[in-house]
């Protein structure tokens, strides 16, 4: 049954690469615009590795700014005041019922 499918499948993919760039609704694929680029690729490989080299440089900044500013002012994230020993809190500061609450 497999074979079957697949033998289908692959009638229908070498039946649709045979006619790609021939005619659509019996009209002639018509390439008038160079730039035109509905879901194709118009770029060339040399503005292709300079927008991704920039990329790479912007995003290094980036992330160099962000973790220099987490490593030299972390108190944006954890605070600017002091934390409180928690070992000198009472019970009753902490919500904790006295031993002889029945």
């Amino acid at each position: 049954m497999l074979i079957s499918r697949g033998v289908n499948l692959l009638k229908h993919i070498s039946k649709h690469v045979k006619r790609k760039n021939t005619l659509i609704n019996n009209q002639p694929i018509r390439l008038s615009h160079a730039e035109w680029g509905y879901r194709e690729d118009t770029t060339n490989e040399k503005s292709k590795k300079y927008y991704l080299m920039a990329a790479e440089f912007f995003g290094g900044i980036a992330w160099w700014w962000f973790l220099y500013r987490m490593w030299h002012d972390h108190s944006h994230l954890v605070g600017h005041f002091e934390y409180p020993d928690a070992s000198k809190w009472t019970d009753a500061e902490l919500g904790i019922p006295p031993d002889d609450y029945d």
